[in-house]
């Protein structure tokens, strides 16, 4: 196998893993970042979410449309600029980020365990060479220091 399907075999891995955390709840990990991405960030379009979680404008949206649906977010036209929507988490999606919180923090140590160190710095240094080279560095998520 060459490096890029590696990586990119290896990126899915742990995306299924992340997913599976969820996968009791009807509940997916697309759903829990999209909820803390507005919490953290109410005033980002479906657009910017897509750049900053590396996923397609129409994936998000629809998305949008089942957290809106299933109570966990208003999406409403904004009362400043007509042109532009809003996301609010309701107290549903408030809930629900406090309860997955503790399981991706369970999931993050169990990944982490995997590696020394030493390995973690060293995924870290590959991660930030990928990002530079492909130029997404305002798309691809911060990288966590240590």
């Amino acid at each position: 196998m060459h490096l890029g399907q590696e990586i990119n075999c290896a990126s899915y891995l742990i995306k299924q893993a992340f997913n599976e955390v969820f996968s009791d709840a009807r509940f997916s990990g697309i759903d829990a970042r999209l909820l803390f991405m507005i919490s953290e960030h109410p005033d980002f379009t479906p657009s910017d979410i897509a750049k900053k979680i590396g996923l397609r404008r129409a994936t998000i949206t629809e998305q949008i449309h089942y957290l809106t649906d299933n109570g966990y977010i208003t999406y409403s036209v904004s009362s400043s600029d007509r042109r532009k929507k809003t996301m609010a988490l309701t107290d549903k999606g408030l809930s629900t980020i406090k309860s997955a919180m503790a399981s991706i923090t369970e999931f993050e140590e169990d990944l982490e365990k995997m590696f020394t160190k030493q390995e973690i710095d060293m995924i870290h240094s590959v991660y930030t060479k990928i990002k530079n080279k492909f130029t997404c560095s305002k798309s691809c998520p911060k990288q966590r220091s240590n």
